[in-house]
């Protein structure tokens, strides 16, 4: 796959949850920790652990991460009383839903990822893995929403960088950590 022209939050987001789901396991997880970490320090988000950027410790109130929430609410059946709630705890509700859908993403993308564990769970895992892989378009769209709200929480200044910038000012390595997915 050809580098993203710019990177921006969800980026960041998408390289946390690679790394979680089996970056830390391949011989380059030095490369990748340090493109999350210098992505994150372009973003302005300090210098946090990676435990720290998934539990969302940068986020602080953030209203309009919160009234993209309150807008999205009732698309998926929420009462509306969300709004008086969530605009008096806005800060603390910003970043639990950023931790719930951190985990949303990281659980999806383990689903629609084959491993040998998929491969040992017999017919059934197999079976839901093709429905799965079937539908990539139909997931992409339905994640439309999840991943503005995780942009929108992680980079509400709607930042982007060219590779080039971050390789120049933030030390962002080039290497590619899981380039030896291409083969499968």
């Amino acid at each position: 796959m050809p580098p993203k022209e710019h990177l921006s939050g969800i980026d960041l987001v998408e390289k946390i949850v690679e790394y979680n789901c089996h970056g830390k396991y391949v011989s380059t997880s030095d490369v990748y920790l340090e493109q999350i970490m210098s992505l994150a320090q372009a973003l302005g988000l300090g210098d946090l652990s990676l435990e720290e950027l998934i539990d969302g410790r940068f986020i602080s109130e953030n209203e309009k991460a919160m009234q993209a929430i309150i807008d999205l609410a009732p698309n998926y059946g929420l009462d509306s009383g969300i709004e008086r709630y969530n605009t008096k705890h806005a800060g603390g509700n910003v970043r639990h839903a950023y931790k719930c859908l951190m985990q949303y993403k990281i659980k999806l993308y383990e689903a629609r990822h084959v491993t040998s564990s998929y491969l040992e769970g017999g017919i059934g895992v197999i079976l839901v893995w093709k429905i799965t892989m079937q539908n990539e378009e139909f997931f992409k769209e339905k994640c439309k929403d999840v991943d503005d709200l995780l942009e929108l929480s992680i980079n509400p200044k709607g930042l982007k960088f060219t590779e080039k910038d971050l390789i120049d000012n933030y030390g962002y390595p080039v290497d590619n950590p899981l380039a030896y997915l291409d083969d499968y």
